[in-house]
């Protein structure tokens, strides 16, 4: 688990298994408008659950994500250290 922190925001991460983690972000942006967005995924690259809302200069982020990358060619996750290999 850590905090970071920087000029406009800040942010909390936390390994929830070895393969999830959850991030929870704010931030003041530049932003002018009302924006609501979410993604969910079950494949592909860091799947899982993305949710951002924005309010005029503020934004809050909320992921829910695989850590893992996703092998395209087998449908698959790769395994630990496979995606590091050089195929030989």
């Amino acid at each position: 688990m850590r905090w970071l922190s920087w000029k406009t925001g800040r942010a909390f991460y936390a390994s929830l298994s070895t393969n999830k983690s959850l991030e929870v972000s704010w931030q003041w942006e530049r932003n002018r408008g009302v924006d609501l967005s979410w993604r969910f995924r079950t494949r592909g690259d860091h799947a899982g659950l993305t949710a951002r809302l924005s309010l005029w200069t503020f934004s809050f982020e909320f992921n829910i994500t695989d850590n893992r990358h996703f092998n395209y060619e087998e449908g698959r996750f790769y395994l630990h250290g496979e995606e590091l290999s050089d195929g030989s």
